[in-house]
């Protein structure tokens, strides 16, 4: 997943960051980006390494001993809501991508339902999960799915972490999808996308592929690469807005 590999989704990210190209984001966003990427943003622990310790190496929001960019992307409990909107964000730009790139009229979009607002759940704790998205899909074949969309960022960028928050979601979801495949009968196929993406905007292509591919989407296509793309550029906005609230 290390964006020095071919297979991290690269070829979209790199043309967000070019300031001269048609898809070119603020100056501000991508300075932030480029320093995190670069592990050069100006958390303590790196004003603390870079002036011989001048400046204490504590979070000022926490009280942390260390404020690494670790602790900013993933640890930091006074930024913990901002993370959610930063994730929000790129599922936001997921969900709105899928629902224009597939047929109009064959796809309804909920937005972090609670399990019981699509339909009866008689077990309180099931009952309030919120998944990302529950998309209701009729596709070419007229068959109709319900799917559970699931995004989760990480700090990390190896195969196996990616991997290992792929099984993590699956395993916290298996109870809702059987209980979504009972309320909905033999006539509605119920099953589970988990979408992963670093904080530095890396993705296991082939994943991505994959899965963009069940919905009708070739990996080289217009409509593939366009979503890889706005979440992409959403997982940069997001950044920024941590950024903010940081300083």
């Amino acid at each position: 997943l290390s964006l020095l590999q071919a297979d991290s989704g690269r070829e979209i990210l790199g043309p967000l960051l070019d300031r001269r190209g048609k898809h070119a984001l603020p100056t501000p966003m991508l300075r932030d980006f480029l320093q995190m990427i670069g592990n050069a943003f100006p958390v303590n622990a790196v004003i603390d390494r870079n002036t011989h310790g001048s400046v204490s190496s504590k979070c000022a929001l926490c009280g942390a001993e260390s404020e690494t960019y670790t602790h900013m992307q993933a640890q930091c409990t006074e930024l913990k809501g901002i993370r959610q909107v930063a994730h929000d964000d790129i599922v936001d730009a997921l969900t709105a991508e899928l629902g224009e790139r597939c047929e109009r009229g064959r796809i309804t979009v909920h937005t972090r339902p609670r399990v019981d607002s699509m339909g009866p759940c008689d077990d309180e704790r099931l009952a309030s999960y919120e998944p990302d998205a529950i998309i209701k899909w009729k596709d070419k074949h007229h068959q109709t799915h319900l799917v559970v969309v699931e995004f989760t960022r990480s700090i990390r960028e190896d195969a196996s972490t990616h991997d290992a928050k792929v099984a993590e979601k699956t395993q916290a979801y298996q109870s809702t999808i059987r209980h979504l495949q009972r309320q909905r009968g033999v006539g509605v196929k119920v099953s589970q996308q988990t979408f992963v993406m670093s904080c530095h905007g890396a993705i296991k292509a082939g994943d991505w592929d994959r899965q963009l591919a069940w919905w009708g989407m070739k990996p080289k296509d217009c409509s593939g690469f366009q979503i890889k793309r706005e979440c992409m550029k959403a997982c940069i906005k997001g950044n920024h807005k941590i950024a903010n609230v940081r300083r």
